[in-house]
């Protein structure tokens, strides 16, 4: 059997198992194969996000810092998201905020984030502004 064959058999066998479950409707079999479509699309743009700063470094040098955390906004987005109040704001801990709530992060990331937030100078420096 060719490996597209294989391939071809294992999706069978696993939509041949939603198809046999009772207990699974077909809104949960669309709903968990969105998921898992959506699982596979999230990594890849963590993987696209990961070479372009490797190409970033490549063209600009070694040390060249590191502001993206790979988040899903490029620099200039970045730059372009910046108003008068925002302006003061440093971009790692705009990053911050982004990554904090990025649907792309689990929630364990997203925790992280969330520490960092708060630990930053802005959210200090936010606080003591209201």
């Amino acid at each position: 059997m060719t490996y597209e064959e294989q391939r071809k058999q294992r999706l069978d066998e696993a939509v041949f198992d939603y198809i046999n479950d009772e207990k699974v409707t077909p809104t949960q079999f669309c709903e968990e194969l969105n998921e898992v479509l959506e699982s596979h699309s999230n990594y890849y743009q963590e993987k696209a996000m990961r070479v372009d700063r490797m190409r970033q470094l490549v063209r600009e040098g070694i040390t060249s810092p590191d502001t993206s955390r790979y988040s899903q906004y490029t620099e200039q987005e970045i730059d372009s998201m910046c108003s008068d109040e925002a302006d003061r704001i440093y971009k790692e801990d705009l990053n911050l905020m982004i990554q904090a709530n990025s649907p792309y992060n689990d929630g364990w990331t997203r925790e992280f984030y969330k520490d960092e937030v708060e630990h930053s100078k802005y959210y200090y420096d936010f606080d003591r502004n209201r």
